[in-house]
């Protein structure tokens, strides 16, 4: 492997862990994750992002302008439901809250009784019960503190992907603009609350922005499971792509040329505008000696204005090298 080869491989992974490929370099959004969101209104079951229709073209527009406005996804989601119904947002965000506030009362019943229980069972024995195990709804009550749940100022699993601010990392540093900030919610209590609403269609968002970390942690072991269970639970073109174009990095870092590239080509069919596996897929192309296939890559993602500046030197540069 050359000097050369080996340094834009070095730089690409590090490059990833401030290039999330559904923000700009300004941290604001991608048009295509939010317009893979709204329903085309002309059409059947496709969104506005996937539409080639006329309306979906300039619906996909509006949605641009409010980005440069500065407008969260929320905002244009809402202002899309409000002037076309709430049946055109595809993917209403989940309200956690509302799970915990009928779970709580169950909870608390159960526990209610158990106690009572308890008590009569200590009145005639004196032997001491064995502690509680801790179940995942308590966990899931302990990210938010029982006094949040029960005065009803719950957290969603949408609360896991809002848009990040500028210069915060991809994952595990997400603020909501009235959520939680994610830096304080461990691993493990993720995974503690997927385990408890693994069945819930928008747990897949969720699921990603833990995949994300795991990922930039270079844990590709636990980064990897998380994935495949997002391709395996009815994915967005979005979400498929993401998924898809991480696995394929992670085939490659692991040697596993053939199954990276096929991952890379998939990514790129499910979300062709996704700069991140087209970025991957380029360095595997370097790597194996096929600068002229990876030139065309380096050229389009150099011509791309969501690329961010420290990406965009290091492109430049590689394009030139295999130029030469």
């Amino acid at each position: 492997m050359s000097r050369w080869v080996r340094t834009g491989i070095v730089a690409g992974a590090a490059i990833v862990l401030g290039w999330a490929f559904i923000t700009s370099p300004t941290g604001s959004l991608d048009a295509d994750f939010v317009g893979d969101k709204i329903a085309c209104p002309k059409c059947e079951g496709e969104s506005i992002a996937a539409s080639q229709t006329q309306t979906a073209r300039a619906m996909m527009e509006v949605v641009e302008e409010q980005i440069t406005e500065g407008r969260s996804e929320r905002e244009i989601l809402d202002w899309f439901a409000a002037r076309y119904g709430p049946d055109i947002v595809l993917e209403p965000p989940l309200d956690l809250g509302g799970y915990l506030l009928w779970a709580v009362p169950i909870a608390t019943v159960a526990g209610g009784a158990w106690l009572a229980f308890r008590r009569r069972d200590e009145s005639t024995t004196e032997a001491e019960a064995p502690p509680a195990p801790t179940s995942p709804l308590r966990v899931v009550l302990t990210i938010g503190g029982a006094a949040v749940v029960l005065t009803g100022l719950a957290f969603g699993i949408g609360t896991f992907v809002e848009p990040r601010a500028t210069g915060s990392p991809v994952s595990g540093n997400l603020e909501a603009p009235s959520g939680r900030d994610l830096s304080e919610v461990s691993n493990e209590e993720m995974e503690a609350v997927l385990e408890q609403f693994a069945d819930v269609p928008e747990a897949n968002r969720m699921r990603l922005a833990l995949a994300r970390r795991y990922f930039e942690e270079q844990d590709f072991g636990s980064a990897v499971g998380h994935f495949q269970t997002v391709l395996a639970s009815d994915p967005t073109p979005v979400e498929a792509s993401e998924a898809l174009g991480r696995i394929g990095w992670i085939l490659f870092v692991n040697g596993e040329v053939a199954s990276s590239e096929a991952a890379f080509l998939q990514a790129l069919d499910a979300l062709p505008s996704n700069s991140e596996a087209k970025w991957f897929y380029a360095i595997l192309l370097v790597e194996e000696g096929r600068q002229d296939e990876a030139v065309p890559l380096l050229e389009e993602l150099a011509d791309d204005p969501t690329v961010p500046a420290e990406a965009l030197a290091e492109i430049e540069r590689l394009i030139a090298e295999a130029g030469a």
